[in-house]
Protein backbone atom coordinates (compact mmCIF):
# COMPACT_ATOMS: atom_id res chain seq x y z
CA UNK A 1 0.00 0.00 0.00
CA UNK A 2 3.18 2.44 0.61
CA UNK A 3 4.36 1.52 -2.19
CA UNK A 4 1.39 2.44 -4.29
CA UNK A 5 1.09 5.73 -2.16
CA UNK A 6 4.94 6.79 -3.28
CA UNK A 7 4.63 5.73 -6.90
CA UNK A 8 1.54 7.80 -6.99
CA UNK A 9 2.97 10.84 -5.57
CA UNK A 10 6.06 10.33 -7.86
CA UNK A 11 3.37 10.25 -11.16
CA UNK A 12 1.42 13.31 -9.95
CA UNK A 13 4.46 15.18 -9.31
CA UNK A 14 5.93 14.08 -12.81
CA UNK A 15 2.39 15.68 -14.21
CA UNK A 16 2.91 18.58 -12.10
CA UNK A 17 6.81 19.24 -13.11
CA UNK A 18 5.65 18.36 -16.84
CA UNK A 19 2.69 20.91 -16.52
CA UNK A 20 4.58 23.90 -15.42
CA UNK A 21 7.40 23.08 -18.16
CA UNK A 22 5.07 23.03 -20.78
CA UNK A 23 3.09 26.25 -19.30
CA UNK A 24 7.11 27.67 -18.74
CA UNK A 25 7.44 27.29 -22.17
CA UNK A 26 4.47 28.48 -23.57
CA UNK A 27 4.95 31.84 -21.21
CA UNK A 28 8.50 32.09 -22.59
CA UNK A 29 7.40 31.50 -26.42
CA UNK A 30 4.69 34.28 -25.55
CA UNK A 31 7.22 36.54 -24.57
CA UNK A 32 9.14 36.14 -27.75
CA UNK A 33 6.15 36.77 -29.45
CA UNK A 34 5.59 39.78 -27.77
CA UNK A 35 9.42 41.18 -27.56
CA UNK A 36 9.11 40.21 -31.59
CA UNK A 37 5.80 41.97 -32.42
CA UNK A 38 6.72 45.36 -30.09
CA UNK A 39 10.15 45.52 -31.91
CA UNK A 40 8.50 45.05 -35.66
CA UNK A 41 5.93 48.00 -34.33
CA UNK A 42 9.09 50.10 -33.49
CA UNK A 43 10.68 49.48 -36.58
CA UNK A 44 7.42 50.03 -39.05
CA UNK A 45 6.88 53.34 -37.24
CA UNK A 46 10.40 54.35 -37.96
CA UNK A 47 9.73 53.75 -41.72
CA UNK A 48 6.14 55.39 -41.41
CA UNK A 49 4.82 52.07 -42.04
CA UNK A 50 1.71 52.70 -40.03
CA UNK A 51 -0.77 50.41 -40.78
CA UNK A 52 1.82 47.57 -40.09
CA UNK A 53 3.19 48.92 -37.00
CA UNK A 54 -0.78 48.79 -36.06
CA UNK A 55 -1.34 45.64 -36.53
CA UNK A 56 1.96 44.42 -34.98
CA UNK A 57 0.93 46.79 -31.87
CA UNK A 58 -2.58 44.86 -31.95
CA UNK A 59 -1.06 41.41 -32.07
CA UNK A 60 0.78 42.66 -28.61
CA UNK A 61 -1.94 43.58 -26.78
CA UNK A 62 -3.95 40.50 -27.51
CA UNK A 63 -1.07 38.64 -25.61
CA UNK A 64 -0.93 41.77 -22.89
CA UNK A 65 -2.50 45.13 -22.64
CA UNK A 66 -0.47 48.00 -20.51
CA UNK A 67 -1.40 51.79 -20.73
CA UNK A 68 2.48 52.21 -22.03
CA UNK A 69 1.96 49.87 -25.08
CA UNK A 70 -2.18 51.41 -26.06
CA UNK A 71 -0.87 54.54 -25.95
CA UNK A 72 2.09 53.97 -28.72
CA UNK A 73 -0.77 51.68 -30.31
CA UNK A 74 -2.87 54.97 -30.41
CA UNK A 75 -0.15 57.46 -31.26
CA UNK A 76 0.65 54.87 -34.11
CA UNK A 77 -3.15 55.31 -35.14
CA UNK A 78 -2.95 59.27 -34.87
CA UNK A 79 0.17 59.26 -36.81
CA UNK A 80 -1.62 57.12 -39.66
CA UNK A 81 -4.84 58.93 -39.40
CA UNK A 82 -2.72 62.59 -39.74
CA UNK A 83 -1.17 60.76 -43.19
CA UNK A 84 -4.51 59.34 -44.56
CA UNK A 85 -3.57 56.04 -44.63
CA UNK A 86 -6.29 54.96 -42.11
CA UNK A 87 -9.79 56.11 -41.85
CA UNK A 88 -11.16 58.40 -39.06
CA UNK A 89 -14.18 55.61 -38.25
CA UNK A 90 -11.37 52.77 -37.92
CA UNK A 91 -9.59 55.32 -35.61
CA UNK A 92 -12.18 56.46 -33.54
CA UNK A 93 -12.74 52.01 -32.96
CA UNK A 94 -9.26 51.87 -31.68
CA UNK A 95 -10.35 55.17 -29.31
CA UNK A 96 -13.51 53.23 -28.00
CA UNK A 97 -12.26 50.28 -27.80
CA UNK A 98 -9.55 51.97 -25.31
CA UNK A 99 -11.93 54.09 -23.73
CA UNK A 100 -13.50 51.02 -22.72
CA UNK A 101 -10.93 49.06 -21.21
CA UNK A 102 -9.36 51.76 -19.47
CA UNK A 103 -12.64 53.89 -18.73
CA UNK A 104 -10.58 55.56 -15.83
CA UNK A 105 -7.83 56.94 -18.36
CA UNK A 106 -8.30 60.80 -19.14
CA UNK A 107 -6.14 61.48 -21.39
CA UNK A 108 -7.95 58.46 -24.17
CA UNK A 109 -11.82 60.42 -23.88
CA UNK A 110 -9.46 63.25 -24.74
CA UNK A 111 -7.99 61.89 -27.33
CA UNK A 112 -11.32 61.18 -28.72
CA UNK A 113 -13.41 63.78 -27.98
CA UNK A 114 -10.57 66.20 -29.82
CA UNK A 115 -11.32 63.94 -32.85
CA UNK A 116 -14.97 64.53 -32.49
CA UNK A 117 -14.22 68.35 -32.30
CA UNK A 118 -12.16 68.90 -35.12
CA UNK A 119 -14.21 67.03 -37.38
CA UNK A 120 -17.27 68.66 -36.07
CA UNK A 121 -18.68 64.88 -35.24
CA UNK A 122 -20.54 66.82 -32.01
CA UNK A 123 -23.30 64.42 -31.87
CA UNK A 124 -20.71 61.74 -31.28
CA UNK A 125 -18.64 63.84 -29.08
CA UNK A 126 -21.45 64.69 -26.84
CA UNK A 127 -22.27 61.09 -26.30
CA UNK A 128 -18.58 60.58 -25.56
CA UNK A 129 -18.38 63.24 -22.79
CA UNK A 130 -21.41 61.99 -21.05
CA UNK A 131 -19.60 58.58 -20.76
CA UNK A 132 -16.16 59.91 -19.91
CA UNK A 133 -18.42 62.46 -17.02
CA UNK A 134 -20.56 59.24 -15.54
CA UNK A 135 -16.71 57.26 -15.06
CA UNK A 136 -16.06 60.42 -13.40
CA UNK A 137 -12.71 61.56 -15.16
CA UNK A 138 -12.32 65.04 -15.61
CA UNK A 139 -8.88 67.31 -16.51
CA UNK A 140 -8.89 70.67 -17.80
CA UNK A 141 -8.36 69.66 -21.20
CA UNK A 142 -11.46 67.50 -21.01
CA UNK A 143 -13.54 70.23 -20.05
CA UNK A 144 -12.47 72.86 -22.68
CA UNK A 145 -13.42 70.15 -25.14
CA UNK A 146 -16.32 69.51 -23.44
CA UNK A 147 -17.44 73.05 -23.73
CA UNK A 148 -16.76 73.02 -27.78
CA UNK A 149 -19.02 69.97 -28.01
CA UNK A 150 -21.72 71.32 -25.49
CA UNK A 151 -22.11 74.90 -26.86
CA UNK A 152 -21.58 73.64 -30.29
CA UNK A 153 -24.46 75.78 -33.15
CA UNK A 154 -25.81 75.69 -35.80
CA UNK A 155 -26.03 79.05 -37.81
CA UNK A 156 -28.58 80.60 -40.20
CA UNK A 157 -27.27 82.42 -43.33
CA UNK A 158 -30.26 84.10 -43.56
CA UNK A 159 -29.61 88.22 -42.55
CA UNK A 160 -32.07 90.70 -40.84
CA UNK A 161 -31.46 94.10 -40.17
CA UNK A 162 -34.06 94.74 -37.35
CA UNK A 163 -34.80 92.39 -34.24
CA UNK A 164 -37.29 93.15 -31.54
CA UNK A 165 -37.18 90.51 -28.69
CA UNK A 166 -39.25 89.82 -25.97
CA UNK A 167 -38.96 88.81 -22.22
CA UNK A 168 -39.76 85.26 -23.33
CA UNK A 169 -37.63 85.59 -26.74
CA UNK A 170 -39.84 85.45 -28.88
CA UNK A 171 -38.31 87.94 -31.60
CA UNK A 172 -40.08 90.61 -34.11
CA UNK A 173 -37.67 90.36 -37.64
CA UNK A 174 -36.87 92.74 -40.48
CA UNK A 175 -36.04 91.05 -43.37
CA UNK A 176 -35.96 92.19 -47.71
CA UNK A 177 -38.59 95.07 -46.36
CA UNK A 178 -40.79 92.16 -44.42
CA UNK A 179 -41.44 91.86 -40.99
CA UNK A 180 -41.66 88.43 -39.12
CA UNK A 181 -42.10 86.57 -35.45
CA UNK A 182 -40.25 83.73 -34.64
CA UNK A 183 -40.64 81.71 -31.50
CA UNK A 184 -38.20 80.65 -29.16
CA UNK A 185 -37.40 77.60 -30.61
CA UNK A 186 -36.16 79.38 -34.03
CA UNK A 187 -39.82 78.46 -35.83
CA UNK A 188 -41.70 80.88 -37.53
CA UNK A 189 -44.75 81.92 -35.85
CA UNK A 190 -45.50 85.01 -39.21
CA UNK A 191 -43.08 84.19 -41.72
CA UNK A 192 -41.09 87.74 -43.01
CA UNK A 193 -43.94 88.31 -44.93
CA UNK A 194 -45.85 91.45 -43.38
CA UNK A 195 -45.50 94.89 -44.21
CA UNK A 196 -45.53 95.42 -40.30
CA UNK A 197 -45.17 93.41 -37.06
CA UNK A 198 -45.15 94.50 -33.34
CA UNK A 199 -42.96 93.23 -30.83
CA UNK A 200 -44.79 91.01 -29.44
CA UNK A 201 -46.43 90.77 -25.48
CA UNK A 202 -45.04 88.16 -22.90
CA UNK A 203 -48.76 86.51 -23.56
CA UNK A 204 -47.48 86.25 -27.15
CA UNK A 205 -50.32 89.35 -28.63
CA UNK A 206 -48.96 90.98 -31.58
CA UNK A 207 -49.80 93.94 -34.26
CA UNK A 208 -49.70 92.41 -37.72
CA UNK A 209 -49.98 94.61 -40.74
CA UNK A 210 -51.02 93.60 -43.67
CA UNK A 211 -52.03 95.10 -47.43
CA UNK A 212 -55.31 95.21 -46.24
CA UNK A 213 -55.31 96.65 -42.31
CA UNK A 214 -53.63 96.43 -38.95
CA UNK A 215 -54.82 93.54 -36.72
CA UNK A 216 -54.49 92.94 -32.90
CA UNK A 217 -53.72 89.43 -32.54
CA UNK A 218 -53.84 87.35 -29.11
CA UNK A 219 -51.64 84.51 -28.56
CA UNK A 220 -54.24 81.68 -30.13
CA UNK A 221 -53.89 84.83 -33.21
CA UNK A 222 -57.26 85.12 -33.53
CA UNK A 223 -57.91 88.66 -34.51
CA UNK A 224 -59.05 90.94 -31.28
CA UNK A 225 -59.18 94.09 -32.83
CA UNK A 226 -58.26 96.34 -36.02
CA UNK A 227 -56.11 99.46 -35.94
CA UNK A 228 -56.55 102.67 -38.23
CA UNK A 229 -53.60 104.20 -37.11
CA UNK A 230 -50.78 104.10 -38.85
CA UNK A 231 -48.01 102.81 -36.95
CA UNK A 232 -44.57 103.79 -37.54
CA UNK A 233 -42.94 102.88 -33.55
CA UNK A 234 -44.38 101.22 -31.19
CA UNK A 235 -44.28 99.12 -28.59
CA UNK A 236 -46.20 95.66 -27.74
CA UNK A 237 -50.10 95.29 -27.69
CA UNK A 238 -51.13 94.10 -24.13
CA UNK A 239 -54.48 94.46 -22.00
CA UNK A 240 -55.97 95.93 -25.05
CA UNK A 241 -53.41 98.94 -24.99
CA UNK A 242 -50.49 99.60 -27.18
CA UNK A 243 -47.89 102.51 -26.86
CA UNK A 244 -47.25 104.22 -30.07
CA UNK A 245 -45.14 106.92 -30.82
CA UNK A 246 -46.73 110.05 -32.21
CA UNK A 247 -44.34 113.12 -31.49
CA UNK A 248 -44.12 111.13 -27.91
CA UNK A 249 -45.17 108.29 -26.74
CA UNK A 250 -49.12 108.14 -25.73
CA UNK A 251 -50.95 104.61 -24.85
CA UNK A 252 -53.76 103.90 -27.43
CA UNK A 253 -57.11 101.83 -26.50
CA UNK A 254 -57.53 99.20 -29.10
CA UNK A 255 -61.32 98.52 -27.98
CA UNK A 256 -62.22 102.44 -28.13
CA UNK A 257 -59.74 103.48 -30.75
CA UNK A 258 -58.52 106.83 -28.80
CA UNK A 259 -55.70 107.59 -27.33
CA UNK A 260 -55.68 107.85 -23.10
CA UNK A 261 -53.71 109.37 -20.16
CA UNK A 262 -50.87 111.78 -21.24
CA UNK A 263 -47.98 112.18 -23.68
CA UNK A 264 -45.02 110.86 -21.83
CA UNK A 265 -40.99 111.13 -23.00
CA UNK A 266 -40.93 106.89 -22.61
CA UNK A 267 -43.30 104.11 -21.58
CA UNK A 268 -43.54 100.55 -20.50
CA UNK A 269 -45.95 98.29 -21.79
CA UNK A 270 -49.28 97.90 -19.18
CA UNK A 271 -48.47 94.77 -17.14
CA UNK A 272 -50.70 93.71 -14.17
CA UNK A 273 -52.69 97.07 -14.95
CA UNK A 274 -49.61 98.94 -14.76
CA UNK A 275 -47.07 101.09 -16.39
CA UNK A 276 -43.89 102.70 -16.12
CA UNK A 277 -44.06 106.47 -17.75
CA UNK A 278 -40.78 108.67 -17.82
CA UNK A 279 -41.96 112.55 -17.76
CA UNK A 280 -39.55 115.23 -16.98
CA UNK A 281 -36.57 112.78 -16.63
CA UNK A 282 -38.09 110.64 -13.67
CA UNK A 283 -39.74 107.72 -14.03
CA UNK A 284 -43.19 106.54 -12.28
CA UNK A 285 -45.28 103.59 -12.52
CA UNK A 286 -49.42 104.44 -13.00
CA UNK A 287 -52.76 102.69 -13.43
CA UNK A 288 -55.01 102.70 -16.41
CA UNK A 289 -56.31 106.08 -15.11
CA UNK A 290 -52.96 107.60 -15.24
CA UNK A 291 -52.84 107.70 -10.55
CA UNK A 292 -49.52 106.94 -9.73
CA UNK A 293 -49.29 103.26 -7.35
CA UNK A 294 -45.38 103.40 -6.30
CA UNK A 295 -44.90 106.60 -3.93
CA UNK A 296 -41.63 106.25 -5.41
CA UNK A 297 -39.93 108.14 -8.22
CA UNK A 298 -37.09 106.37 -10.42
CA UNK A 299 -33.86 107.65 -12.13
CA UNK A 300 -34.09 104.80 -14.23
CA UNK A 301 -36.34 101.80 -15.09
CA UNK A 302 -34.93 99.07 -17.35
CA UNK A 303 -36.81 98.27 -20.61
CA UNK A 304 -37.02 95.16 -22.87
CA UNK A 305 -37.12 96.01 -26.85
CA UNK A 306 -40.57 95.28 -26.82
CA UNK A 307 -41.54 97.71 -24.36
CA UNK A 308 -42.17 95.36 -20.92
CA UNK A 309 -40.52 96.45 -17.49
CA UNK A 310 -41.39 93.03 -15.44
CA UNK A 311 -39.42 89.75 -15.72
CA UNK A 312 -41.55 87.32 -13.00
CA UNK A 313 -42.85 89.99 -11.45
CA UNK A 314 -39.56 92.06 -10.75
CA UNK A 315 -37.71 95.06 -12.52
CA UNK A 316 -34.75 96.69 -12.25
CA UNK A 317 -34.59 100.44 -11.31
CA UNK A 318 -32.40 103.26 -9.71
CA UNK A 319 -33.25 105.94 -7.02
CA UNK A 320 -30.97 108.38 -6.77
CA UNK A 321 -28.35 106.77 -8.53
CA UNK A 322 -28.36 103.19 -6.42
CA UNK A 323 -29.75 100.21 -8.72
CA UNK A 324 -32.64 97.59 -7.21
CA UNK A 325 -34.43 94.71 -7.54
CA UNK A 326 -38.18 95.66 -7.05
CA UNK A 327 -41.13 93.92 -6.71
CA UNK A 328 -44.33 94.53 -9.27
CA UNK A 329 -45.66 97.26 -6.63
CA UNK A 330 -42.58 99.10 -6.22
CA UNK A 331 -41.10 97.36 -3.14
CA UNK A 332 -37.49 96.85 -3.17
CA UNK A 333 -36.75 93.52 -2.87
CA UNK A 334 -32.80 94.22 -2.80
CA UNK A 335 -29.86 96.48 -3.84
CA UNK A 336 -28.14 95.72 -7.04
CA UNK A 337 -24.49 97.60 -6.78
CA UNK A 338 -23.01 98.63 -10.13
CA UNK A 339 -22.50 102.20 -11.80
CA UNK A 340 -25.09 100.67 -14.23
CA UNK A 341 -27.17 97.26 -14.75
CA UNK A 342 -28.36 95.25 -17.63
CA UNK A 343 -31.88 93.47 -17.80
CA UNK A 344 -33.03 90.84 -14.94
CA UNK A 345 -33.88 87.80 -17.22
CA UNK A 346 -34.53 85.75 -13.73
CA UNK A 347 -30.49 84.75 -13.81
CA UNK A 348 -27.80 86.45 -13.20
CA UNK A 349 -27.38 89.90 -13.67
CA UNK A 350 -24.63 92.36 -15.31
CA UNK A 351 -23.73 95.24 -13.60
CA UNK A 352 -20.45 97.98 -13.98
CA UNK A 353 -18.24 97.93 -11.47
CA UNK A 354 -16.37 101.28 -9.89
CA UNK A 355 -13.20 100.24 -12.44
CA UNK A 356 -15.57 100.24 -15.39
CA UNK A 357 -15.40 97.06 -15.91
CA UNK A 358 -18.75 94.66 -16.32
CA UNK A 359 -19.25 91.40 -13.91
CA UNK A 360 -22.27 89.70 -12.48
CA UNK A 361 -24.31 89.31 -9.43
CA UNK A 362 -27.05 87.11 -8.43
CA UNK A 363 -30.73 88.39 -7.57
CA UNK A 364 -29.24 88.44 -3.78
CA UNK A 365 -26.72 91.27 -4.84
CA UNK A 366 -23.55 88.76 -4.18
CA UNK A 367 -20.85 88.70 -6.86
CA UNK A 368 -20.45 85.61 -8.53
CA UNK A 369 -18.10 86.81 -11.39
CA UNK A 370 -15.99 90.04 -10.73
CA UNK A 371 -16.20 92.79 -13.20
CA UNK A 372 -13.56 92.24 -16.05
CA UNK A 373 -15.51 92.59 -19.10
CA UNK A 374 -15.61 95.88 -21.73
CA UNK A 375 -19.46 95.06 -21.81
CA UNK A 376 -21.63 92.37 -20.86
CA UNK A 377 -25.21 91.19 -21.05
CA UNK A 378 -27.32 89.50 -18.26
CA UNK A 379 -27.52 85.69 -18.03
CA UNK A 380 -30.23 83.93 -20.07
CA UNK A 381 -30.47 80.67 -21.12
CA UNK A 382 -27.20 79.88 -18.75
CA UNK A 383 -25.21 81.81 -21.04
CA UNK A 384 -23.86 85.43 -20.95
CA UNK A 385 -22.79 87.99 -23.98
CA UNK A 386 -19.47 89.24 -22.65
CA UNK A 387 -17.39 91.69 -24.90
CA UNK A 388 -13.74 91.75 -24.75
CA UNK A 389 -11.30 93.58 -26.84
CA UNK A 390 -13.78 94.71 -29.21
CA UNK A 391 -15.72 91.53 -30.04
CA UNK A 392 -18.10 89.26 -28.35
CA UNK A 393 -18.48 85.62 -27.24
CA UNK A 394 -20.22 83.86 -24.40
CA UNK A 395 -18.99 82.65 -21.17
CA UNK A 396 -21.13 80.22 -18.50
CA UNK A 397 -21.98 80.91 -14.84
CA UNK A 398 -18.32 79.04 -14.43
CA UNK A 399 -17.23 82.02 -15.80
CA UNK A 400 -15.84 79.77 -18.85
CA UNK A 401 -15.47 80.93 -22.44
CA UNK A 402 -18.01 78.85 -24.21
CA UNK A 403 -18.45 80.73 -27.26
CA UNK A 404 -15.38 82.47 -28.60
CA UNK A 405 -14.83 86.30 -29.08
CA UNK A 406 -15.68 86.80 -32.60
CA UNK A 407 -18.85 88.24 -32.98
CA UNK A 408 -19.73 92.54 -33.09
CA UNK A 409 -22.87 92.58 -31.52
CA UNK A 410 -24.72 89.43 -29.67
CA UNK A 411 -27.91 89.11 -27.89
CA UNK A 412 -29.26 86.98 -25.44
CA UNK A 413 -30.16 83.28 -25.48
CA UNK A 414 -33.72 81.97 -25.24
CA UNK A 415 -34.55 79.00 -22.88
CA UNK A 416 -34.59 76.94 -26.32
CA UNK A 417 -30.73 77.71 -26.87
CA UNK A 418 -31.88 80.34 -30.21
CA UNK A 419 -29.96 83.87 -30.25
CA UNK A 420 -29.04 86.38 -32.52
CA UNK A 421 -25.53 87.46 -33.30
CA UNK A 422 -23.41 89.60 -35.81
CA UNK A 423 -20.81 89.03 -37.84
CA UNK A 424 -21.53 92.62 -39.07
CA UNK A 425 -22.78 95.75 -37.86
CA UNK A 426 -26.51 96.04 -37.83
CA UNK A 427 -26.70 92.00 -39.87
CA UNK A 428 -28.39 90.11 -37.61
CA UNK A 429 -28.05 86.08 -38.10
CA UNK A 430 -29.64 83.29 -36.17
CA UNK A 431 -27.91 80.35 -34.15
CA UNK A 432 -28.98 77.68 -32.53
CA UNK A 433 -27.19 75.59 -29.83
CA UNK A 434 -27.00 71.67 -31.02
CA UNK A 435 -27.79 70.34 -27.07
CA UNK A 436 -29.73 72.14 -24.42
CA UNK A 437 -27.62 71.86 -21.42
Amino acid sequence: MNKLKIIITILLAGLIITGWGTRINSITKENGKYSSYLENAEYYVENRLYQKAIAEYKNALNIKDSIDVRNKYLDTYSAAYDDGVVTRNSYMSALEESCEIYPKHVSYWEWILEICVNSKQYENGYTYYKKATNQGVKSEKLIDLGDKINYSYTLKNKIYTKKIRNSNGVYSLYSNNKWGVMNVSGNWKFECEYVFASPVSKDSEVIIRTDKDTRVLNGSNIVQNYISEDITQCKAPSEDIVPIYKNGWKFYDCKTKEYILSTYDDVSVFMNNNAAVKKSGKWTIIDKNGNETSEIQYDDIKLFDSGEYLYNDYFLASVDGNYGLYDKSGKKKTDIQGTDVDLYLGEEIAFKGENGKWGFVNSKNKVVIEPQYDEAKSFSGGLAAVKMNGKWGFINKDGRTVIDYQFVDADYFTSEGLCFVSFVKDEYCQINLKFKN
